[in-house]
């Protein structure tokens, strides 16, 4: 497990600033580059206190920052739960449900029931074939994004898929486009090669797999 670095004292007295002057936590979590659970276990562990009545502040300033992400207005979650998990994988492209604990700012059930809401949806696409569990955010979450050249309207109508070779090749030129690094450039790169896998094997179905692509609405 990566521990994160020990607090100095000028940053302790970031945190102070920040949080008892009711910054919103995602604003927090960018300036002081820590993850928003660590962030609030330090503030508790000092004694720092938010102000009071933050519900509105901090919800628009999750909005505000999912908008800037590019996540499609009129499907965002109003639950904060739930955006902070569409947040998280936007910026992270994709994740285990671990890493989303220390993003979510939530218990357990918390996000899972957020994780469930978003997946019915079809936010979000949830590989439950890997250990651990690892989810990325469908197209549909996105108000534009470049769709890779995979197959035509015909293609993913008729649930044809590529062919493994057809797929490798055309991620190396879509990933460095969507990735924000080259980590999680290879990681997503995996999970979609096992997601061709499972959905040439019958484990998942063809439109399940283009859903991380396509946006189906849309065509």
């Amino acid at each position: 497990m990566i521990r994160e670095p020990k607090w100095t004292r000028r940053q302790l007295a970031e945190l102070k600033r920040l949080f008892e002057t009711g910054v919103p936590y995602i604003e927090i979590v960018e300036a002081l580059g820590r993850s928003a659970s660590a962030i609030k276990t330090r503030a508790q562990l000092c004694g720092f206190r938010r102000p009071r009545r933050l519900g509105r502040k901090e919800s628009d300033a999750l909005q505000a920052y999912a908008l800037n992400l590019g996540l499609d207005e009129a499907i965002r979650p109003t639950n904060p739960t739930a955006l902070r998990v569409l947040i998280c994988l936007a910026q992270t492209d994709i994740s285990t449900k671990l890493g989303l604990d220390k993003a979510c700012l939530a218990s357990e059930s918390g996000r899972n029931k957020a994780v469930q809401s978003l997946r019915s949806s079809g936010l979000v696409y949830v590989d439950d074939f890997c250990s651990p569990v690892e989810l990325v955010l469908t197209r549909k979450a996105y108000c534009s994004r470049p769709e890779p050249m995979l197959a035509d309207d015909d293609q993913i109508r008729a649930g044809t898929l590529p062919s493994m070779t057809a797929l490798c090749s055309e991620l190396d030129a879509w990933l460095p486009v969507i990735c924000r690094s080259k980590t999680s450039s290879d990681k997503y790169r995996a999970f979609i090669i096992r997601q061709l896998e499972n959905a040439q094997s019958g484990d998942i179905a063809t439109a399940d797999f283009y859903s991380i692509f396509y946006n189906p609405k849309r065509r």
